[in-house]
């Protein structure tokens, strides 16, 4: 059949668009995020494998070229959420070095600070899950264009 434009389309369609601010940074939305990138691997993997069967080497090259994008949009939109956390960090950091000024905020602002250093360790956490992913695509990608050539 026809069908091979449908995968350039749609591939990740009802995953949800990458590279989106999330909405807030409760474990749910960091979870969500987790399960989209897998999400995003197993359909590439599903459709790239009845691209790789039919032979359409160049289709296949292009999934593997649009999945990678689609992480990476992930990935700049996390590291922008660290850079955030880290500047809020810097914020309150100052704050409570000049805290002679307003010792009633004190315990406020510890509270706030050992949140903002578990939110950076989930979205570190999320980042090397992230490059695990794109360094095991990568991979993925290499086997099957390696697979490809000696199919020649």
């Amino acid at each position: 059949g026809n069908g091979n434009g449908q995968y350039d389309q749609d591939m990740f369609a009802n995953i949800g668009a990458a590279g989106q601010p999330l909405p807030s940074r409760d474990d749910g939305v960091i979870m969500e995020l987790e399960v989209r990138s897998k999400t995003a691997m197993q359909k590439y993997l599903e459709c790239s494998y009845g691209v790789f069967l039919s032979g359409d080497d160049e289709l296949c090259e292009d999934m593997a070229i649009q999945l990678l994008e689609y992480v990476e949009k992930d990935h700049k939109m996390i590291e922008q959420e660290i850079e955030k956390i880290t500047d809020e960090n810097g914020i309150i950091v100052e704050s409570v070095t000049n805290i002679d000024k307003e010792v009633q905020d004190l315990p406020e602002h510890l509270k706030r600070l050992s949140e903002l250093a578990i939110e950076l360790e989930k979205f570190h956490k999320l980042v090397n899950q992230l490059k695990e992913h794109k360094a095991s695509l990568s991979d993925k990608v290499q086997e099957r264009t390696t697979e490809l050539k000696h199919k020649e």
